[in-house]
């Protein structure tokens, strides 16, 4: 189960393309550097543009862990772009990063 940290303060996740496991079904969880100051936006904070062919159901957040879990088929090889938000907890300025899954 790869892990995957964002850093909203910096504008990246890493790693970054975020490596699916290979030739198998995986799943992403997501983890906020700095949870003090950032929350997730939105109930499906990690978004896959179309699924990413049928890639990727929304994912969630994980109210135990407050990680974001996302579920890849990975039966499709390529990069898939996808976006993260949040929100500043003190600003309520939100903010989104664009990297990259990488299924193989």
């Amino acid at each position: 189960m790869p892990n995957v940290s964002v850093d909203p303060s910096r504008l990246l996740c890493n790693p970054d393309p975020a490596p699916a496991d290979p030739a198998a079904a995986t799943i992403f969880t997501f983890s906020l550097v700095n949870p003090n100051l950032w929350d997730w936006r939105g109930t499906s904070p990690v978004d896959v543009p179309g699924g990413g062919d049928g890639q990727f159901p929304p994912s969630y957040v994980d109210p135990r862990t407050n990680r974001v879990v996302l579920f890849d088929r990975n039966t499709i090889a390529g990069q898939y772009k996808y976006t993260v938000a949040v929100t500043n907890k003190s600003t309520g300025a939100p903010v989104t990063i664009d990297p990259f899954i990488q299924n193989q």
